[in-house]
């Protein structure tokens, strides 16, 4: 059980590593088009929502899981496998909550695509923390890597803004 364990908290971590530059820069990007008046007029889609706006709606629960890379939800995730994916599963919720609100046609199908992955990759470890004895490393690397795109994709036009 103590390996079986051990492999668990291992490929959350691992996929907590893969979404540390991801989630921070995709967070601090969104901060721009507030500050610059001309990006968010030229960046308005006709629904009305800026791409700053539909940007700052996802930004919370990117924070959220940049957040698991320190402090006590780092600790937790280690030493809990089971209490980590129940942190995924929470942020995946925040994350297709907040995707669900945008509007913006430039920002709508990448904040949907990084919800999709997201909801992929807690839905994966949820069979990791199950059955963490048979973990396919091969199968975190494509899970990790299609999580880390997509929330790249998003990080990519929320800058841009």
């Amino acid at each position: 059980m103590n390996t079986a364990r051990r492999a668990a908290t291992v490929s959350i971590a691992l996929g907590v590593l893969l979404l540390t530059g991801c989630a921070g820069a995709a967070a601090e990007d969104t901060a721009a088009p507030e500050s610059t008046p001309v990006a968010t007029a030229e960046a308005e889609a006709p629904s009305g929502q800026t791409v700053g706006e539909a940007c700052a709606l996802m930004q919370a629960s990117l924070e959220e899981l940049a957040s698991y890379t320190t402090g006590a939800d780092a600790a937790e995730l280690m030493s809990d496998p089971a209490r980590g994916v129940e942190l995924f599963h929470t942020t995946d919720a925040a994350m297709r909550a907040a995707a669900e609100q945008v509007t913006n046609e430039d920002v709508a199908a990448v904040a949907t695509g990084a919800a999709d992955a997201m909801s992929e990759y807690t839905e994966y470890l949820d069979g990791v923390v199950a059955d963490p004895a048979n973990i396919d490393m091969a199968a975190l690397g494509e899970q990790g890597a299609s999580l880390q795109a997509g929330i790249g994709a998003l990080g990519e036009v929320c800058s841009a803004a």
